[in-house]
């Protein structure tokens, strides 16, 4: 054989080799994607169902004329943002805050 044929033979072994990468990657991005899907909802799931015992307990509170319990229940069904993220923020307020007054 020529040369040239040897290069073509090596270019598409290449080839070959790369779309065997290729195909391996998409697989594991399949898979990573199922899993991911899978994880979610589950998570929805278990959301739904926490959702669903606390109403039950408010509304068994309710019933026993427990305004305490139902206040509670109610307000973490309805909260927006956990604790955290509202400290974190009013941490960010107050550091801004003071920068600017030591800038001034």
């Amino acid at each position: 054989m020529d040369g040239n044929s040897v290069n073509y033979e090596d270019i598409r072994k290449e080839y070959r080799e790369l779309n065997k990468g290729i195909k391996k990657r998409a697989r594991k991005r399949k898979e990573y994607r199922e899993l991911n899907k899978g994880i979610k909802k589950r998570a929805r799931k278990d959301k739904r169902i926490w959702a669903d015992n606390l109403a039950r307990r408010a509304e068994e509170a309710a019933a026993s004329h427990n305004t305490r319990e139902v206040y509670r229940n109610t307000r973490l069904l309805a909260r927006r943002s956990s604790g955290i993220a509202q400290y974190k923020r009013s941490l960010q307020k107050h550091q801004t805050a003071s920068e600017e007054r030591i800038s001034e």
